[in-house]
């Protein structure tokens, strides 16, 4: 953390990094300096003095109105947001209509607070970028990984999409907001969190079939606090204060290392396909999904254990041709938006054939892919141990409707994951029910 706010002038990857958000502050005095940040936020402008507090209904009680009330005492012009639900059976969502209330009702503001978590931190980053102010988050979960990242992740035209916005000037928390937190969104940053270890092999393939940007830097940047939730996941079941924080400063630093790489690849690759897929099926056929970390957990587990698969295909893989087209019934009303995306994946679906056919070529592949991948054996047993998500009775779906997310996800997106890869040495579509057998059932 203390290189926070700094640059990184002697990175292997040849770029010149600076780390943001400028501050991550999770103690039990992190509220009261929320104003002080927001001054700093400015470039200490003390007549810009109008901030937006946006919560919800439950983030209002939590600490919305703590922290309204530290700015007006701090003689802030205060306006309030509550951002609505839906209905009586959701919470809000982070998509273009909910964006677009928001955007009509908003003043003129020099600052924006988010107070919440995944969609109130994507809604406040979103109005801000717009607005070209800054904005600063107050975390209420340790639930996913987007608070300090560049990237808001909405729903626009139904489909799961990535905005490119600018990274909080701070996130800040206190640590009894994070530990009382409902457990079902701890076990759900957990799974995010350890799902760097498959997106980060996703990234690296990417670098070794098409020479794509890779840092070996902002992959190791949780290294060193890892073994505090992995090793000892046990104390995320019982909402031990320290090692939910420790689990949170994980959960920063991989945003902030989505920031240093410009991309969302150190920490989003097949796993969080299959989440997105959920989503999707949820949002055309109305049955519920969980929440989004929970069921990157158990694809993380799945996509581990589909890495272990692939790294085991001889030195003279068998090749076959990828799908040439989306499965348009499958997709539904959201088809033409999955097309175009699948459209612009096609090119590397063929180069990355082609290239796996050269003698030796494959061998070196799964060689550096080998010396980083994590047993899913691992995986499992952390989120078992913090009573996560592990299979698709946990996320209140049926066998059927994992496999057919299995089965499409590689479809959503134009980046190149381990899904494509397991279509193209002919592991898919066959190898999905083994693959939900052993690891998701």
């Amino acid at each position: 953390m203390e290189l926070l706010g700094k640059e990184i002038n002697d990175c292997q990857c040849g770029k010149t990094h600076k780390l943001i958000p400028e501050h991550i502050i999770i103690n039990e005095n992190a509220l009261k300096e929320l104003p002080k940040l927001a001054i700093k936020s400015v470039s200490g402008d003390q007549t810009k003095r109008k901030v937006l507090i946006l919560y919800d209904i439950r983030t209002l009680t939590i600490a919305g109105k703590r922290v309204a009330n530290e700015f007006k005492e701090a003689g802030w012009q205060v306006f309030e947001e509550m951002v609505p639900d839906p209905n009586e059976m959701q919470v809000p969502k982070c998509d273009d209509k909910t964006h677009a209330i928001l955007s009509a009702k908003v003043p003129i503001i020099d600052v924006i607070i988010p107070v919440g978590s995944g969609v109130l931190s994507d809604l406040g980053k979103w109005l801000a970028f717009e607005r070209k102010v800054p904005f600063l988050t107050f975390a209420t979960a340790a639930s996913m990984n987007g608070y300090t990242s560049a990237n808001v992740a909405p729903s626009i035209n139904g489909v799961k999409s990535l905005v490119h916005a600018v990274p909080p000037y701070a996130v800040v928390s206190e640590p009894q907001v994070l530990s009382n937190a409902p457990h079902e969104m701890t076990v759900a940053g957990l799974g995010d969190v350890l799902a760097k270890s498959v997106s980060s092999l996703d990234w690296l393939l990417n670098n070794l079939l098409f020479n794509d940007y890779y840092c070996a830097r902002s992959v190791g940047l949780i290294t060193d606090i890892e073994p505090l939730y992995l090793e000892q996941s046990h104390r995320i079941a019982t909402h031990d204060p320290q090692a939910i924080v420790a689990m949170t400063n994980a959960l920063m630093l991989t945003g902030v290392a989505m920031t240093m790489a410009g991309t969302s690849a150190p920490a989003s690759g097949g796993e969080h396909l299959i989440s997105h897929s959920l989503d999707i099926m949820s949002a055309i056929d109305g049955h519920p999904h969980d929440f989004h970390g929970r069921q990157v957990g158990v694809a993380t587990c799945m996509m581990a254990a589909l890495y272990e698969k692939v790294i085991q295909i001889s030195d003279s893989p068998v090749l076959y041709d990828p799908p040439f087209e989306i499965d348009k019934d499958f997709w539904g009303p959201v088809a033409d938006e999955v097309q175009s995306k699948y459209k612009e994946k096609l090119p590397r679906l063929h180069i990355a054939k082609n290239l796996l056919a050269q003698p030796g070529f494959w061998p070196k592949v799964k060689k550096q892919l080998s010396t980083m991948h994590r047993s899913p054996d691992i995986i499992r047993s952390c989120l078992t141990n913090a009573n996560g998500a592990t299979n698709f009775s946990n996320l209140n779906i049926n066998r059927n409707r994992l496999r057919l997310a299995l089965e499409h996800a590689h479809q959503m997106r134009a980046r190149f994951t381990v899904l494509d890869l397991a279509y193209i040495f002919g592991i898919f579509p066959n190898y999905i029910d083994d693959l939900i057998d052993d690891w998701a059932t």
